[in-house]
């Protein structure tokens, strides 16, 4: 007879041993792995012969009698051997101080001699106790017992994904996703502590009664903050082959992505019903792990939506760096997939609260456990499921006997040690009753027999209890025995009924009643109706705790996990029956147990758009974080903290786009009021410019072009200039001579190309003499931004006036001969504008030595008396008096004697001087 590999699937002669296509070990089920450091090496003669196999961590081969039975380890009994796994026998016991079921791992005799083991063993404890969270097994303690190395851990009934694998085939795609999804936070709390399993496959995934996918058997755990090497070799490989990632293959360092690529073959083989790669030899499916990719899931099995495949590629990319990199990366993309699509990803009962007796969808079934490869039967013992029996009036119940006729009905759940990677069996006694089956309910029943039957049915309505004498299954002449198919029937319909299946319940209930009609068994009727009554009085109570459990479930899996646990709380409050009321608090449990992650993934997402400055959606994901937060006060003070910093960021962002939108719309003022020459309008909005943005360039910029419009107001007044007498009325005139900056703005506004800037015969000088720019622009020793300009005739400095005037909207001029001297002497009639002496000058005269024009305001202790700067020196200025002109004030190459002297001087008006500038006057 063939030996089927439990893992894989693949058929071997009988007494094989190893997996050729997965190494798996059919006799232990143990993990490849390579030998540590100090482990012995066998030598040739010690080899098994035949083909090469891997090289595994061996369990002591099996006692007759196991020492360890009955012996207290750490404050428990052992009562039984429930696993055996690589690195360790799991023990069922029994927690004698506060008598609970734990399970017990020990580290084998053989390997507790090998320090590398040891220290293995007591690290995988260690690591394990240090993560909380609930979809990883919990260890309570550890110690030494004599020679004995163990750690107690929770003991968990439930099924592993290689067992619902070996029996169903496949697990449905929504199932898939959501057993990777919650394998996919326990990494993840794992990572967060920086440590990675190493060894995760179906056989290391359980689902608990309560629908809750746990993570064990952390045997091959590594802490990658670890830099001191512990046990574990560079180039060691060790896993599954058959899961193993590329890095692990070749024995390179393997990080959270290792993990992540293990879980995404964990979660191809559930979709496929396959492992992803097979091979002849475990060589062979190492490289395959290294260098192919699987064919899409989809392709495999029909039955998978085509949309699960890149989430699925990209968790077993062959490059590390190709793969989703992190935890909450896998999760967001399972999230994903399933709000994409969430018919199709919908889940089935799997994850759903189940019976005592195992969870939906496969504790009914009446399946015979997988042989060995010895061929020999695992037995399975089971537990007795709370049913219906037909009690005799007057009589007692007496202890229940088993008819040797009958067997007991196998049971589907079975208890799961957490911390290896195989099953223990639960306890389950199957209670079979004893019925007399009579063809017509007057005749007597048959007095040969001596057993005595009892069915009792506890519900949350209450308890139906009957008894009859006898033992005799079937009458003499009634036809094949039914006690069976009666008995399996009103067991399970008590199941149901007391898990809240009422669909099952009363689906069975009609098939009873359809088998065995009142007129055929009026006993069994009766208990029948009495079960009816049951129903009657629960189905209100349950149909409304099924209909809140669906809409909470749909809201945690749209990730409303609060909105969940509102709708269960608000059903509870109204529901006094006993099982409803711990179904519901026991669903409350399991919303409270994801709590923590939920409020760390909400808190993630508040400071993400907290970094995007996206301040009302922050705001909002804080509240949201808050009630997740636990009763502490740190979550709820870290909430509000967040919450109000976002407030005060918030308003400073408002207050800075508020100031800068009225920057903007301040600049652009300021520019218009410059170009039309208000400047005391300019110049005030510069002032509120620079409390916005002090330092600002384009400010500081446009401030000194404001500046060098700025004028200042003379009043009128009678001059004397010599034997010259003259009156003027008031005016305003420039503080600075013009600049060549301020004359740049003319040329590049055409100046020099259209006439109507200029006088007639101004311009036909232009044209004849071909000028296109002041005489010496191009000199640097005059071409300063804040140089006068200097080299323009009379008729250019008039055009620019005439350009100024149509550019603003004001009457621009050059002064009048009075108007100059007025502005120059004020109104005292001062010798000098700084004054009376005419020792050391304060102005750009030939007296200081200069040898060309300076910046205007150079010289601030030579102002006139009416404010105008350098109007004495520097360059000399035009002005008029009838027909005449005159260059007034005198220049860098003039002597402070010489100034009134060339002042009262005409000129050509055609002259074009490196001395010669000019000033405007404005008309307002």
């Amino acid at each position: 007879m063939a030996t089927t590999c439990q893992r894989c699937g693949k058929a071997h002669d009988t007494g094989a041993r190893y997996c050729t296509q997965c190494g798996y070990d059919m006799s232990t089920g143990l993990t490849l792995q390579t030998p540590v450091p100090s482990a012995p090496t066998p030598t040739p003669s010690e080899t098994p012969s035949g083909p090469s196999v891997p090289t595994v961590t061996m369990a002591p081969p099996p006692q007759a009698k196991d020492p360890l039975i009955g012996e207290e380890v750490g404050g428990c009994i052992i009562e039984k051997k429930i696993g055996q796994g690589g690195m360790g026998s799991v023990y069922l016991g029994v927690q004698s101080s506060l008598d609970r079921p734990v399970a017990i791992k020990i580290l084998p005799s053989d390997l507790a001699q090998n320090s590398a083991y040891i220290t293995r063993f007591l690290r995988e404890s260690k690591i394990v106790a240090s993560i909380r969270h609930p979809n990883i097994v919990s260890v309570y303690d550890r110690g030494r017992h004599g020679e004995v190395y163990f750690f107690i851990m929770e003991f968990i009934q439930g099924r592993t994904i290689g067992q619902l694998l070996r029996e169903h085939g496949t697990i449905g795609v929504g199932d898939a996703l959501e057993v990777t999804r919650q394998s996919a936070f326990a990494l993840g709390a794992a990572a967060e502590k920086n440590i990675i399993h190493r060894d995760i496959k179906p056989d290391n995934i359980m689902i608990d009664e309560g629908g809750i996918v746990k993570v064990t058997d952390f045997g091959l755990v590594k802490n990658t903050a670890d830099t001191t090497g512990g046990v574990t070799a560079t180039h060691q490989v060790m896993g599954t082959p058959a899961f193993m990632s590329p890095e692990q293959c070749k024995g390179d360092p393997a990080d959270n992505r290792s993990d992540i690529y293990s879980l995404g073959m964990t979660l191809y083989a559930m979709l496929t019903g396959k492992p992803a790669f097979r091979a002849e030899t475990t060589h062979g499916l190492l490289m395959k792990q290294i260098t192919e990719l699987p064919a899409p899931a989809h392709e495999v099995n029909t039955n998978v939506h085509e949309s699960a495949w890149p989430v699925l590629k990209s968790m077993i990319e062959k490059n590390v760096n190709d793969r989703l990199q992190d935890w909450p990366a896998v999760i967001e993309a399972l999230d994903n997939l399933r709000d994409s699509l969430p018919e199709t990803y919908a889940l089935s009962g799997l994850l759903q609260r189940s019976s005592a007796t195992g969870m939906k969808g496969i504790a009914g079934a009446q399946r015979t456990p997988l042989p060995t490869p010895m061929q020999t039967p695992m037995p399975t013992p089971t537990e007795s499921p709370r049913t219906f029996d037909i009690e005799k009036p007057g009589s007692s119940p007496s202890a229940l006997q088993q008819p040797s006729g009958v067997q007991p009905a196998r049971g589907g759940g079975l208890g799961i040690a957490l911390g290896i990677g195989i099953g223990a069996i639960a306890v389950i006694v199957a209670v079979v009753l004893v019925l007399y089956l009579v063809k017509d309910s007057g005749k007597k029943e048959p007095e040969s027999g001596t057993g005595t039957g009892t069915i009792a049915a506890t519900t949350g309505g209450g308890t139906v209890r009957e008894t009859h004498t006898g033992a005799s299954v079937t009458p003499a002449g009634t036809g094949p025995d039914k006690s069976a198919e009666v008995n399996s029937l009103l067991a399970e319909i008590s199941s149901n009924l007391e898990s809240g299946d009422l669909a099952s319940a009363k689906e069975k209930m009609n098939q009873l009643r359809r088998t065995f009609g009142k007129k055929k068994h009026p006993r069994v009727m009766a208990a029948l109706q009495k079960a009816e009554q049951v129903y009657g009085k629960s189905e209100p109570l349950w149909s409304r705790f099924h209909k809140a459990r669906v809409e909470a479930q749909q809201m945690e899996r749209s990730g409303r996990l609060i909105d969940a646990e509102n709708t269960l709380k608000k059903v509870l409050k109204d529901i006094n029956d006993r099982k409803v009321r711990d179904s519901i608090i026991k669903m409350l449990a399991l919303i409270a147990d994801k709590k923590p992650q939920q409020f760390k993934l909400k808190c993630e997402a508040a400071r993400k758009l907290e970094k995007e400055k996206r301040w009302d959606e922050a705001t909002a994901a804080w509240k949201e974080a808050r009630r997740y937060a636990s009763r502490s006060h740190a979550d709820n003070s870290l909430c509000d903290k967040s919450i109000s910093a976002i407030r005060t960021m918030k308003a400073t962002e408002d207050k800075n786009k508020s100031e800068a939108e009225r920057y903007r719309t301040l600049l652009e003022e300021t520019k218009k009021a410059y170009r039309r020459r208000d400047i005391e309008k300019a110049a005030k909005n510069i002032a509120e410019l620079n409390k916005l943005k002090p330092g600002n360039k384009e400010v500081a910029g446009l401030a000194d072009k404001v500046n060098l419009e700025t004028m200042v107001s003379v009043k009128g007044g009678a001059i004397s200039v010599g034997k010259i007498k003259l009156t003027v009325p008031a005016f305003k005139i420039g503080v600075y001579e013009v600049t060549n900056r301020q004359y740049r703005e003319f040329i590049n506004a055409g100046g020099y190309s259209t006439g109507e800037y200029w006088s007639r015969i101004g311009w036909q000088w232009k044209m004849r003499n071909g000028f296109t720019r002041p005489g010496f622009w191009y000199d640097s020793k005059f071409n300063g931004d804040r140089q006068p300009v200097v080299g323009v005739s009379w008729y250019e400095a008039q055009a620019y006036c005439k350009w100024l005037s149509k550019a603003s909207g004001k009457k621009y001029r050059l002064p009048t001969f009075g108007e100059w001297w007025r502005a120059a002497a004020g109104p005292k009639g001062a010798t000098w504008p700084w004054g009376s002496s005419d020792k050391n000058p304060p102005a750009n005269l030939r007296d200081s030595a200069s040898r060309s024009t300076a910046v205007v305001g150079k010289y601030p202790k030579g102002n006139s008396a009416v404010g105008c700067r350098d109007i004495v020196g520097n360059a000399a200025e035009w002005c008029s008096r009838g027909l005449r002109h005159y260059a007034c004030g005198g220049s860098w190459m003039t002597f402070l004697e010489d100034v009134s002297l060339d002042s009262l001087r005409p000129i050509r008006s055609t002259m074009r001087l490196n001395q010669l500038g000019f000033r405007c006057v404005r008309e307002d």
